[in-house]
């Protein structure tokens, strides 16, 4: 779940409504950034699938006095999770389930014996999985998929539709890692409802319907987190990106 805290309001939207977002932004890539554009999308859009579950039943952070967020949520619990995604990713789309696994370790640190573990099944997975994707197209397709995930939550994140997102600070490579920017830096600004993009990595604009909940801090105290998070209708975002 990604949640943002606003006065007396949690905006909370579900990782597969991020995941259809960033699915949206790997579908209008410029042409040519990768051989591989229809297993860039599909990785992309199925890469938070582990959270279909526990976003359907959020939980209360009692220390932090708000909803768990994908942040914070508990790091050992949270494994169990990404496995199961990777897992069900590999049954439909091998090659996907590859870029998924190695997008997943790049975030876990090992810290926890859950994280240990899960590190280490996903080194056996890899290396099973190492032939559904030219070695030579592995690199730049993960990259993209990372930075369609760094930018999607950057959205996400700000509901406001306000600041500016660079590359440098928020994304997992440099502006120069990546294929479109012609060694230039990134960044993305909010501008007049829009997020627009400098060097832009997309062929066409892209037009968006986001669905997020708001619910009311006193609420979710009152009546608890799901039952208000249950009555509460998704709210539309129309999100333009250029």
């Amino acid at each position: 779940m990604i949640v943002t805290h606003q006065l007396d309001h949690f905006w909370l939207i579900e990782q597969h409504e991020h995941a259809r977002l960033s699915a949206a932004m790997a579908a209008a890539f410029q042409p040519g950034l990768t051989s591989m554009p229809e297993l860039l999308t599909a990785a992309v859009r199925g890469h938070d699938r582990s959270w279909k579950l526990p976003d359907a039943e959020p939980l209360w952070n009692d220390r932090a006095d708000k909803p768990y967020s994908f942040l914070d949520f508990p790091a050992d619990m949270k494994m169990v999770f990404y496995e199961q995604g990777i897992e069900a990713s590999e049954t439909e789309d091998p090659a996907s389930a590859l870029l998924q696994s190695l997008h997943y370790c790049s975030l876990v640190k090992g810290r926890t014996g859950g994280e240990k573990r899960f590190l280490k099944q996903e080194q056996v997975r890899q290396a099973r999985l190492a032939k559904t994707v030219p070695e030579a197209e592995v690199d730049v397709l993960l990259k993209l998929l990372q930075f369609t995930d760094s930018l999607s939550l950057f959205v996400c994140m700000r509901p406001n539709q306000s600041g500016t997102y660079r590359q440098k600070e928020s994304g997992f490579h440099t502006s120069e890692e990546l294929p479109f920017t012609n060694g230039l830096p990134f960044q993305a600004e909010w501008r007049d409802r829009s997020l627009s993009c400098t060097p832009s990595p997309f062929h066409k604009n892209i037009a968006f319907q986001l669905e997020a909940r708001r619910l009311k801090v006193e609420d979710c105290k009152c009546h608890g987190l799901l039952k208000t998070f249950q009555n509460t209708r998704p709210i539309t975002l129309n999100i333009t990106i250029t």
